[in-house]
Parts: structure tokens; C-alpha cells; sequence
């Protein structure tokens, strides 16, 4: 087996839904980042040997993102892309597939992360092939079923049709998380982002793009979900927004988010030719099952079990980047492993998806750049990035940053 490493990585700004970015496609924002990640490397488009990128909420009319994003960035033809789709974990996956034909010899150099976009996030109607009854009462039935896919972790499950707010209600229920815990969670969030904004430590992940607007073209930068004005009052405010009496609320949930993360990656060897400095390497990666009603538990089962696969301990970690799906999720899954005051200094120090924002075919490639920069600001040799994923799974990838 090879060493893989990564070379470089870009994300565009993540904008807010019905936002800056509502007019450009998940493939206008990959191709920049394509672009640029070749560019500022100094490599021919023709180098890459392949592109994988996750995305969710596609449509038919633009499939295989992986694919569309080359041929918009205008790679060669013979430069191979495809998609993977992992719910919330797409783009983790996206580089762990990548690593894997890396680490076997198969190819020498890829491109791999994740795009979306939500604001333009396909609907669907429920049984319209066979067409409708034309009476109220059919209509305002088949009605309740327009839904967009964001809101169901995949089809009906096993025991029930969950969306994955319940499920954060469910978490929230089985490790007796309070609503009070969950709004000074997301508010710690947007207070930790808004001040690594403001120290410049965000600016070094993003990558400028020009986007369509109805004013015309422009220049976007901005994560524009973050809130650094809000205050737990007025987080305290907000109604449930899954189930009466419930504690999960927009506020306390991770936003639906455009944007798109990629990293660039190659063998070693590939690496030393060309006279490219690696920032970190991939170490162990691993999927895993949970019951699908808890989803969001995942990322602990996924911890444990690159700590068991690399024969190591939580201690051995510098830093973690845990997707804030919902605080209950992220706070459920901090209670299941335990974790000390202390301990959790060590995760999401700059805030997460409640504030930056979850744009979910690209989240996961989000995490690991965060996680790299993080770990050379603060000198950290290991860190793991993870994803709970609807449907009951989870993701996690192990770094090791480069000397």
C-alpha cells in the first residue's frame, strides 16, 4: 500500500439558503476549486487522474457532479470523474474512495470533495406518475407529501418515517439533553466561528469565486450563515420545529447551506517528483451502522473504532472536527464518549455546522481542511474528522500532519 497525502485544499464561501448563491449550481461552485487547486500546484489539467465528489440533493438534469464539474472546469476529456452519495458524509467518502485507488497504485493524483447546493434542492410529489384524484381532499393529501429530500434521512425506515429532526429529538431524550444545553451549544458556535472570522483563520479556506446574482455577476467570499450577533435569549425564542414540546429548534440545528469543499491528493512518491509539500496524510477511515432513529450517535461508534483500528487513544488526539448536524446530535455524541470539559476543548474549536453552515455533499471535505489548518495553528500531530449520515451511519477519517 502507498502513503497518501494531501497536498492542497480550497472551499468556496457556504451561503445561506435562497442566498448570494441560489443562481450557481453545485457544479459552477466545483469548478473553480478544480481549477485553482491545479493551478496554484502547478499542474496541467491533464495530470489529474481522477475527480470524485459527493453530492446528495442533485437532479436530473445535471447527474454525475463528479463529471460535470471537469467538464465545466474544461479537463480533458479523458480526465475520469464520478459521485459518490453518503447522505451527510458524501464528501469524507468522496476522499476515502479516492484514497483508496491512491493507496493501491491505481492512480498518482485526484481531486476529491463534495458541492451543493440546497437553495436549488429538487421537490418531489409521491405517486404524480399515476396522476392524482381531482377532488380537494386528494389533492391536499398528495400535497403533504412535496417534500425535498434534506428532510427525510432516505425512504421510509425500517420502523418508521423519520425525518432527522426526530432524530435529534430522540438523542436528545436518551442522553437527557436539555434545551437550555442545546441553545448555549449553537450560540458557543456561532461565538467561536464569528471570532476565527475575525482573527483572519477562516480566510485562509476560502477561495473566491464569481457567482451569478440578479444584480449580475460578483465576487463571493462569506460564510453567510453565521450569526455573530445572536445571543442565547433570543436563540431561547425560537419554537420547536420538529414536534410539539420538543427541544430541537431552527436555531439549534445546522442550516441548509450552497457551497463546495475539494482537496487535493496524491501518493507520496507523486508528491516528492513533482516538489510538493504534503500538509497532512491519511491514516485510518472507516463507515459504521447505527439504528437509524438515533442517527447522529454515529460519529462515537466511528471515533471508537479508528482509535481500535490504529491501535491508539482518544489522548493521542490533538483535535476533532465533529459535524454539528444539531447540538442535541453533537452533544449526544460528546455524553457517549465521555468526554471531560477538557476533552472537549479539543473538538470544534472554531464552532461547526451550526454556524459555518452544512451544505451536505460538501460538509465532509469542509471538515478536513478545518481540521488541517487547525492542527498546524496549534501544532497538533493527529486529529480525526466525522460525520453522522441519515439512514444510521456514520464516517470518519484519520489525519497526520506533514513536518
Amino acid at each position: 500500500m502507498r502513503d497518501v497525502v494531501i497536498v492542497d485544499a480550497a472551499r468556496t464561501g457556504f451561503g445561506k439558503y435562497g442566498g448570494t448563491l441560489i443562481k450557481t449550481e453545485a457544479d459552477e461552485l466545483a469548478a473553480p476549486l478544480l481549477l485553482e487547486l491545479v493551478k496554484r500546484n502547478n499542474l496541467e489539467k491533464g495530470d489529474i487522474d481522477l475527480c470524485v465528489m459527493g453530492n446528495v440533493d442533485g437532479h436530473s438534469t445535471a447527474p454525475n457532479l463528479g463529471r460535470l464539474a471537469l467538464l465545466r472546469a474544461g479537463f480533458p476529456f479523458e480526465v475520469p470523474g464520478f459521485t459518490v452519495e453518503h447522505q451527510c458524509g458524501s464528501a469524507l467518502l468522496a476522499i476515502n474512495t479516492a484514497y483508496m485507488q491512491l493507496a493501491l497504485g491505481m492512480i498518482d493524483i485526484a481531486l476529491a470533495g463534495g458541492a451543493e447546493n440546497l437553495s436549488n434542492a429538487p421537490y418531489w410529489i409521491e405517486n404524480a406518475r399515476q396522476g392524482f384524484r381531482l377532488d380537494e381532499k386528494g389533492l391536499k393529501i398528495h400535497c403533504e407529501f412535496m417534500e425535498t429530500a434534506r428532510r427525510v434521512c432516505g425512504p421510509a425506515l425500517y420502523k418508521e418515517n423519520v425525518n432527522m429532526g426526530i432524530t435529534a429529538e430522540n438523542l436528545a431524550e436518551k442522553y437527557n439533553i436539555s434545551r437550555q444545553e442545546q441553545d448555549e451549544f449553537a450560540y458557543e458556535s456561532h461565538m467561536k466561528f464569528s471570532a476565527a472570522i475575525e482573527r483572519g483563520r477562516i480566510k485562509k479556506e476560502i477561495l473566491p469565486i464569481e457567482v451569478k446574482t440578479r444584480k449580475g455577476p460578483t465576487m463571493f467570499d462569506t460564510d453567510e450563515h453565521v450569526k455573530p450577533d445572536t445571543t442565547i435569549e433570543e436563540l431561547g425564542k425560537l419554537r420547536p420545529a420538529f414536534k410539539e414540546g420538543g427541544t430541537v429548534t431552527a436555531g439549534n440545528s445546522s442550516g441548509m447551506n450552497d457551497g463546495a469543499a475539494v482537496v487535493l491528493m496524491m501518493t507520496r512518491e507523486k508528491a516528492k517528483e513533482l516538489g510538493l509539500k504534503p500538509i497532512a496524510s491519511i491514516g485510518k477511515h472507516i463507515s459504521v451502522g447505527v439504528d437509524p432513529a438515533i442517527m447522529g450517535i454515529a460519529p462515537a461508534f466511528a471515533i471508537r473504532k479508528i482509535l481500535q483500528m490504529a491501535g491508539t487513544k482518544l489522548e493521542d488526539y490533538g483535535m476533532f472536527e465533529v459535524n454539528e448536524a444539531f447540538c442535541a446530535q453533537t452533544l449526544a455524541v460528546y455524553k457517549e464518549l465521555e468526554l471531560t470539559a477538557k476533552q472537549r476543548e479539543k473538538f470544534n474549536p472554531n464552532g461547526g455546522a451550526i454556524a459555518v453552515g452544512h451544505p451536505v455533499g460538501a460538509s465532509g471535505a469542509r471538515l478536513v481542511q478545518t481540521l488541517i489548518y487547525e492542527m498546524q495553528e496549534k501544532g497538533v500531530q493527529r486529529g480525526i474528522a466525522t460525520l453522522c449520515c441519515g439512514g444510521g451511519t456514520g464516517i470518519a477519517t484519520e489525519l497526520i500532519l506533514e513536518d
